[in-house]
């Protein structure tokens, strides 16, 4: 098992999946990938992306800019969960059944892959300024009702932000 060769030689669409997966309780998902594999795809994917849509051969935005979001978004998650984590260390944490004090930090709920999911619509929301689609899209995606208000929060700030560095998208 290679991260770098799983996230770069499979489709845009299992990537993303991949990107998506969520915490369970064995602890698979969070640290399915760590930072230099989700960089080393950050600095492959968006120059060849945006070189293959300025090409002159049709190609689609979409797939390119909720992959983009969801490296990012899971960059996020993983730096909130490495920074904030318990002393411990999270994997040790997570493999155990009755955690002892020092793993429980307030900051257990920290998922990348819910992460991945904001970032995906964040980015989204903030190149098409669809604040308002693009979290119900979002929801009906990923299945997760319960992720509807922090997806409409980044898509929302997103949007702002977006909207006050250039008044025009994409």
């Amino acid at each position: 098992y290679n991260e770098v060769a799983t996230l770069l030689y499979n489709a845009g669409g299992e990537v993303i999946k991949i990107l998506w997966s969520r915490h369970d309780e064995t602890g698979a998902g969070r640290h399915t990938f760590g930072a230099p594999a989700l960089l080393i795809l950050l600095s492959v994917y968006v120059p060849l992306a945006c070189w293959t849509a300025g090409s002159i051969v049709p190609t689609g935005l979409i797939v390119p800019v909720i992959l983009t979001g969801a490296v990012i978004g899971r960059l996020v998650g993983l730096l909130a969960v490495l920074t904030v984590g318990s002393p411990m260390g999270d994997a040790d944490c997570d493999a155990l059944v009755d955690p002892p004090d020092s793993c429980i930090t307030g900051w257990n709920w920290v998922d990348p892959g819910a992460f991945a999911i904001y970032g995906s619509a964040a980015f989204f929301g903030g190149i098409s300024r669809l604040h308002l689609t693009i979290p119900v899209i979002f929801m009906e995606i990923s299945g997760q009702t319960r992720l509807l208000l922090p997806i409409m929060l980044a898509c929302k700030v997103a949007s702002v932000t977006a909207d006050y560095l250039h008044p025009h998208s994409l």
